[in-house]
């Protein structure tokens, strides 16, 4: 189950780089004030926030306090530390 959930959130996390990645270019295009471009602006961001909050979820839920029953206190806190860098 666990391998299953982290090739999901890898996966998860890979769109979520794809699409802040066009949100970044759309928020810096020029003609941002065109309808086009703001209802494009718009759907990215939906896009993001659809992907993210399961990806937030389960991550909370299943993930973390899973990891918390197999590592050690300063282990534990030392990966946060580490994904606090990343």
């Amino acid at each position: 189950m666990l391998v299953d959930l982290g090739s999901v959130l890898r996966e998860q996390r890979q769109v979520g780089h794809r699409i802040t990645d066009i949100t970044i270019k759309l928020l810096f295009t020029r003609c941002l004030r065109t309808l086009k471009i703001t209802l494009k602006l718009t759907h990215s961001l939906s896009r993001f926030i659809r992907m993210y909050n399961p990806h937030e979820a389960r991550e909370d839920t299943v993930l973390f306090p899973a990891l918390r029953k197999i590592t050690s206190s300063s282990e534990y806190d030392s990966l946060g530390e580490d994904f606090e860098e990343k």
